[in-house]
């Protein structure tokens, strides 16, 4: 009889080691996908392909880092708030403004002295021309971007001019290219991770031929378009 009852108790604590293995896989790729910043049905892929029991889970950890964007520099190695399909981030929440480097803030009410640079650079501002916008960096690296009317927006959502799709870091309306006294600016849409023209966060800025704009894990360069 004790023999019998032995074997119940192992069987039963494997099954809940099984079972808590299982679950434990589940838990782990809502947190890993949330942080990655991945779409919901394809979030949801990897959730229903771990509920095959270890297996799923296996195939997971295979295809992460090939099908899978590294998670954003700002939340790699500390804890975060969960952003699930089950439970999505609270609408109308008002989002801390990026950080302006403190030579930037100081600029704010002057001239940007980007604009004083040369007679070539005050031409170029001033005409009327398309403008053309370089990938080289991320998952579009290559592609070129031809920007005829202003103003453009840049992001993953339906609409946008410039549609970096397959940037996990890029919100769905990530930044605005606009004009103004006939100069080209970008302005940041209170993007998640924010919006840096040559290193620098920014909120609204100029653009001039050869500024590096950073959108997620996307490096675009300005240039001309006659």
């Amino acid at each position: 009889m004790s023999g019998e009852l032995t074997t119940i108790l192992i069987n039963t604590g494997a099954i809940l080691l099984a079972l808590a293995l299982w679950g434990g896989s589940i838990v782990y790729i809502t947190w890993d996908t949330s942080r990655r910043n991945v779409s919901g049905c394809r979030q949801l892929f990897w959730l229903l392909l771990a509920f095959i029991p270890l297996v799923g889970f296996a195939a997971y950890l295979i295809a992460r880092p090939l099908m899978l964007p590294e998670p954003p520099a700002a939340t790699q190695g500390r804890s975060s708030k969960w952003v699930t399909i089950v439970k999505p981030a609270a609408q109308g929440v008002a989002k801390r403004a990026p950080t302006i480097a403190a030579a930037e803030y100081l600029r704010a009410g002057q001239p940007d002295p980007q604009n004083l640079a040369s007679p070539a650079q005050q031409r170029w501002a001033e005409a009327r021309q398309s403008y053309l916008l370089a990938t080289v960096e991320g998952p579009h690296t290559g592609q070129n971007f031809v920007i005829d009317h202003l103003p453009a927006c840049i992001g993953r959502g339906f609409g946008c001019a410039i549609s970096l799709d397959n940037d996990g870091g890029v919100s769905r309306r990530h930044a605005e290219l606009y004009q103004h006294a006939g100069k080209l600016r970008i302005r940041d849409l209170n993007s998640t991770h924010g919006t840096k023209v040559n290193n620098y966060n920014i909120s609204d800025k100029g653009l001039l031929p050869g500024d590096r704009i950073r959108v997620g894990y996307s490096l675009l360069i300005v240039k001309m378009e006659r």
